[in-house]
């Protein structure tokens, strides 16, 4: 039972250790980079099943247990080391006085070196124990799977208990109690001292680094990519899907952090603010309010304000709170009542608790209410219209958002929210949107307007023209989109021409004027398919099954880019990057894997053999890849179902993997019943369930989106759970199969395994971007068929002979 239980730590310390990189990336880096945590996981753990294969005598099936406990220590260890590296290299850059570029590629590639090491390790012991152990393969395998599937939801309540840098030491602490478990079984007392003192002082660093963390002197945190000074940093506190982090000088004043503020408003007032910093890229205010309105004065020239030009005495539902600027302004504006919905209860608690003193408590005024939910599920549940439903620059640029494409693309962005939110609107209600608008690269609005006019339509609009205005702070770029479900008045227009005059805001569209020829393109044509056409971005309004709003490159334009990088700097501004980072390293994945994967075997493997092992080298690549591409279509669609990325994460690597495991187990058990007894039985069950799976999410799905959060959870698992019984069959089936005719390939074929899941977790994106979800899923749909066809190809009619 040890090396079940040995087993079953190392992949949960594995996947603890996956998930929290992508929070600790996700601050460190660049938000394009939290995604290729994936890809990085993977692939160390192909070199390490790539080093069991080449070094056969250094892993003698004798010592088995030494090797395991020392690799299941050196595992943990590398994890602390590699993260307390990582953690100081800020330091080491900025004393040595680099060009940024320089910086940022050292930085990168230190990242993923030593994030990849501990992973290495683990690959090492999975292997070792898949291939060497007398256990069966199919319950060792399943030990993995499980152990798996609960490291993905334990590290959810332990982000709420410990930060980052703390949540790692423990996490190596739980990597070096494998060690101790395997090293038992070796009766080796050097090893049980070693990870019985390692498991000890890695504990004793985390819980005092968390104790001093709670008074903001923790001696090792993940470091922030800007720099704050620590007199300033106030308050940090993690969650499962964010880190959250107040700071500034309550004594200090400043000029207003409103990015639509107009230049007319005086240099010289200032007001007092903190900064709550998500992830350490998005930002938002925390305002003094003493009861004083003289104080927000400021809120009336800023152009997200235009709303309150034209609405008053209203019903106002806001979406992110934040800081609560928006809800101090509708409170400025004296609307008649505020609900508004913030995501993470850690922001409430700044807001209404921790600083409460400081911004008013605002969330004890009658007229405004505070829920923690995510916005497009509460609002499809409630029964409520309103006058405005206002979305002010919502979007995090951290690897929870919009930009990392593996693990989100915005709920709210879609034809399905936004016909939503004008059903919840009231007659004369007024959807109002702000975002990002740069003259030159303005897709985003442009994509709005798409959006707004696929809405309107399908409300029965035909002008639509006659219902947008979109006006703007060209000084501080910021714009404005105000959809109404009634043709604006004059009455409204006059004052929306008066507030921008007076602030010197530009109206770039309007029943009256445009400024913008494309904005007047897209809202008044009247068929939105000849201006999709037309233009040079894909401006096609994204939908659940496509939701990658920020994605606007055309597919026939893909290789056109690849080509010339200016297409995209020109065409999509920040996103730019993302595109190129992803194109970058679905080369660069492709070509590693050659590396490490088939050159080890070409050069060890005498020729004649490469033929006959075809047939289980398509196998176990395919199984790889149809696994991948099924899991990250499923992660994409339930991000937007449950509404924030972490939650489609984890729920869907935990149902996966929970079932893969129970179902590797069966496989074991197999033989004892006759009809499913024979791996092809299995197999083509996997692919029957694949086939009600997407039939039954294509109908439950949209029907429950709008309920609430555990129906959401427990609808996701109970379909989930099947799929991911059947996906644990494949792979043990095949090793078994591989033991028969070429057992000293077994590791060598779990790394062409693993390193189909690099290059998978790529390519399922890429596919994605292209073709949406549901083509994603078929695709991988048709890479277990070509499974199946090599399975039969493999046996070579001996199937019947050998009872898995």
């Amino acid at each position: 039972m040890r090396n079940y239980f040995g087993l079953f730590i190392v992949a949960l310390s594995t996947l603890m250790y996956e998930i929290l990189l992508t929070r600790v990336f996700s601050i460190t880096l660049l938000y394009h980079f939290g995604f290729m945590v994936i890809s990085v996981g993977m692939f160390g753990m192909t070199v390490g099943a790539i080093i069991v294969y080449l070094l056969p005598r250094r892993f003698d099936p004798q010592k088995i247990h030494i090797q395991l406990a020392s690799n299941s220590l050196l595992f943990g260890l590398s994890i602390a080391v590699s993260f307390f590296c990582y953690a100081k290299m800020p330091i080491l850059l900025n004393m040595l006085h680099l060009l940024p570029f320089i910086e940022l590629i050292i930085h990168l590639f230190s990242a993923y070196i030593l994030a990849g090491i501990p992973f290495t390790f683990s690959g090492i012991v999975v292997c070792l124990a898949l291939t060497k152990l007398p256990q069966p393969v199919s319950r060792l395998y399943a030990a993995d799977l499980i152990g798996a599937a609960l490291g993905c939801l334990l590290l959810l309540p332990l982000l709420n208990f410990l930060d980052g840098a703390s949540a790692m030491f423990f996490i190596a602490a739980l990597a070096c109690c494998a060690g101790f478990l395997f090293a038992t079984d070796s009766k080796s007392k050097v090893f049980h001292l070693a990870t019985s003192v390692s498991v000890l002082v890695l504990i004793l660093i985390s819980f005092a680094n968390a104790s001093l963390a709670s008074t903001n002197q923790a001696f090792i945190r993940v470091p922030d990519k800007w720099y704050i000074p620590q007199n300033e940093r106030l308050y940090e506190k993690w969650n499962s899907f964010s880190r959250i982090l107040v700071h500034g000088n309550p004594a200090v004043l400043r000029r207003p952090m409103a990015w639509g503020l107009s230049t007319t408003w005086p240099q010289d007032k200032k007001v007092s603010e903190l900064i709550l910093t998500i992830d350490s890229n998005a930002h938002t205010p925390l305002t003094r309010f003493s009861g004083n309105w003289h104080d927000l004065e400021y809120l009336q020239h800023d152009v997200i304000n235009a709303v309150h030009q034209i609405k008053h005495n209203a019903d106002v539902f806001i979406i992110g709170v934040g800081g609560g600027r928006d809800v101090l302004s509708s409170l400025f504006f004296h609307q008649k009542h505020i609900l508004a919905v913030e995501i993470n209860d850690r922001i409430l608690d700044c807001l209404t608790r921790i600083f409460g003193d400081y911004t008013g408590h605002i969330d004890r005024y009658p007229r405004v209410q505070l829920v923690n939910d995510e916005a497009r599920s509460f609002l499809g549940r409630s029964k409520q219209k309103f006058d405005i439903i206002q979305i002010s620059l919502v979007d995090s640029f951290a690897a929870t958002a919009s930009g990392a494409f593996v693990f989100t693309e915005n709920a709210l962005y879609t034809s399905e929210a936004w016909k939503m939110f004008l059903v919840h609107l009231k007659p004369s209600g007024v959807l109002s949107v702000s975002y990002w608008y740069y003259t030159n690269i303005g897709f985003e609005v442009y994509r709005f307007l798409a959006l707004a006019v696929s809405a309107l339509k399908n409300s029965g609009v035909d002008e639509c023209r006659q219902n947008i205005v979109v006006i703007a702070n060209l000084n501080t770029y910021v714009a404005t989109i105000l959809i109404s479900k009634r043709a604006f008045s004059e009455q409204d227009l006059n004052k929306i021409e008066s507030f921008a005059k007076e602030n010197k805001f530009t109206i770039m569209l309007s029943p009256k004027t445009a400024l913008d020829a494309t904005c007047a393109q897209i809202t008044s044509a009247k068929d939105l398919k000849s201006i999709i056409d037309d233009s040079s971005l894909n401006l096609v309004p994204p939908t659940d099954n496509s939701p990658f709003f920020f994605h606007v490159i055309k597919p026939k334009d893909v290789l056109k880019s690849i080509l010339n990088m200016d297409l995209l700097d020109k065409a999509v501004g920040r996103e730019s990057a993302a595109i190129k980072i992803l194109l970058f390293l679905l080369v660069e994945v492709v070509f590693l894997s050659f590396i490490c994967i088939f050159l080890p075997l070409i050069l060890s493997t005498d020729r004649s053999r490469l033929l006959s092992i075809v047939p289980l080298l398509v196998y176990f690549s395919f199984v790889g890849l149809g696994f991948m591409f099924i899991e990250i279509a499923q992660m994409q669609r339930l991000i937007l179902f449950l509404g924030h990325p972490i939650y489609g994460l984890s729920i869907v690597l935990f149902t996966l993997l929970l079932g893969s495991g129970i179902g590797s187990y069966c496989n074991s058990l197999s033989s004892k019943y006759k009809i499913f007894n024979k791996p092809i039985v299995r197999l083509g069950g996997l692919l029957i369930a694949l086939v009600l799976f997407e039939s039954l999410a294509s109908s439950f799905i949209p029907l429950c989106r709008d309920g609430s959060m555990s129906l959401r959870i427990a609808l996701s698992i109970t379909i989930l759970f099947p799929l991911g019984f059947f996906m644990g069959m494949p792979f043990p089936i095949g090793l078994v199969l591989s033991k028969h005719s070429f057992e000293s390939l077994a590791p060598w074929l779990w790394g062409v395994n693993g390193a189909a899941s690099v290059c998978a977790s790529v390519l399922a994106l890429a596919v994605s971007l292209t073709f949406g979800l549901s083509a994603t899923f078929w695709t991988g749909f048709a890479l277990y068929c070509t499974a199946f066809l090599a399975y039969l190809w493999a046996s070579s009619g001996q199937l019947s002979q050998n009872k898995l």
